[in-house]
């Protein structure tokens, strides 16, 4: 029996470091990966400390060889960026980048894949100003708002990360005053759960047959059985010859 685990279609995550840490436990990803198991493969393309303009040509060639050479189907892709590049102009870390390239790059992004592709963009997230000073929460706010008037101009669904914060004290949602703890990832993960009943309920996970047969399921029994009798019989093939 052969199983082609190249035929499990996926979710396609682009994004910063919050993304990035998002498989620990608790985090965005981890919980995504748990909900759509045998359903949707959750590929994960968070890189640490990337604006848009680094992260741009890197998600092109992610793209491109998923769609070109990858024999399964990327069904949704998620971009949550703007923590990094909203950082303040003239900062060491030569992380800023202009409010309005940075819409162009997300437009980009976007324009990388067939728009029969459903799109969901994620804002930046609230930040203990306290802590990170290289940052400004009014500046920030501007780039969530620029990613939420794409994606209206595109007809695609957005997580408001500010809104959905908005009246939360951040000391218990935040493990380092910037990056999420559980209980921050969880508040994101549970408004992007509803968007995706509310805008695509072909996409929940309870609408997802599973992608590989359950144990209990006759067909694949037989098929591994009979595999592994003509396994065992080309083995012992072998050995004889060997003799």
């Amino acid at each position: 029996m052969s199983i082609d685990y190249s035929q499990v279609d996926s979710i396609l995550l682009l994004g910063d470091s919050i993304t990035e840490m998002g498989f620990q436990p608790g985090g965005f990803v981890q919980r995504l990966a748990v909900v759509y198991q045998r359903r949707l493969d959750v590929v994960n393309r968070g890189l640490g400390g990337y604006n848009t303009d680094w992260l741009l040509p890197i998600a092109e060639k992610v793209v491109s060889n998923t769609l070109i050479k990858g024999s399964s189907k990327i069904r949704l892709v998620v971009i949550w960026m703007g923590t990094n590049d909203s950082v303040l102009e003239g900062m060491p870390s030569g992380q800023h980048v202009p409010v309005s390239r940075y819409k162009k790059n997300l437009l980009a992004m976007y324009s990388l894949y067939p728009s029969s592709i459903p799109t969901i963009f994620i804002t930046p997230t609230p930040f203990r100003h306290d802590i990170w000073r290289d940052r400004d929460p009014k500046v920030t706010a501007q780039y969530g708002e620029a990613a939420k008037d794409l994606a209206k101009e595109l007809g695609v669904g957005f997580v408001d990360s500010q809104k959905e914060f908005k009246g939360k004290k951040l000391e218990p949602l935040l493990s380092d005053g910037l990056h999420l703890k559980p209980a921050g990832y969880e508040i994101v993960f549970d408004a992007f759960m509803r968007l995706i009943r509310e805008k695509h309920p072909e996409l929940a996970p309870e609408r997802l047959p599973c992608a590989l047969p359950s144990w209990d399921d006759h067909d694949m029994r037989d098929a591994g059985y009979k595999y592994a009798m003509e396994r065992e019989a080309a083995e012992s093939s072998n050995l004889s010859k060997q003799e």
